[in-house]
């Protein structure tokens, strides 16, 4: 997989994901909207009030990044989002049992596309059989969902 260049409307939908699973900070949110501001001799306003989120509850975040003019990639920035919890879990920052709960609870809702969420849902499926004792184990599930996420190495450092 090679990544396509994200679009700013890409960049905001990967940091408003980032943001629900947890995965991503405010932090992160106002210094990238801090490189738009710095970038632009008049940047839309969304992008100074993202630049001080970091003093408001996420929920602000999320709305204000959903309100980012442009142009989505399909796919791209859940893309990104799986790439992010690659590195994090290569980094040894996130257990990977905790990155698989938070992608597979984004999975349930509307947010990511259904190809990926089919994906989520079905490698989960396999923890829960293993925990139910079904079949399989804990082990060889989370096997499969750290070879899942390293598919998505490429897009950990595309954004």
């Amino acid at each position: 997989m090679t990544p396509a260049q994200p679009t700013r409307k890409d960049s905001a939908e990967f940091l408003r994901l980032g943001l629900l699973t947890g995965i991503c900070e405010l932090s992160e949110v106002a210094a990238w909207a801090d490189t738009i501001i710095l970038a632009e001799p008049s940047p839309p306003f969304v992008y100074l009030e993202l630049s001080t989120c970091t003093h408001g509850p996420v929920s602000s975040a999320l709305s204000l990044l959903a309100k980012i003019p442009g142009t989505q990639t399909p796919e791209l920035a859940a893309n990104l989002l799986v790439g992010r919890a690659w590195a994090l879990h290569h980094a040894s920052a996130f257990q990977l049992s905790d990155l698989q709960r938070r992608l597979t609870r984004l999975a349930t809702g509307d947010n990511l596309p259904d190809r990926l969420s089919t994906d989520l849902l079905w490698i989960y499926e396999d923890v829960i059989c293993a925990e139910e004792k079904i079949y399989g184990t804990i082990a060889e599930a989370e096997r499969r969902f750290a070879e899942y996420l390293a598919a998505f190495e490429a897009y950990a450092s595309s954004r």
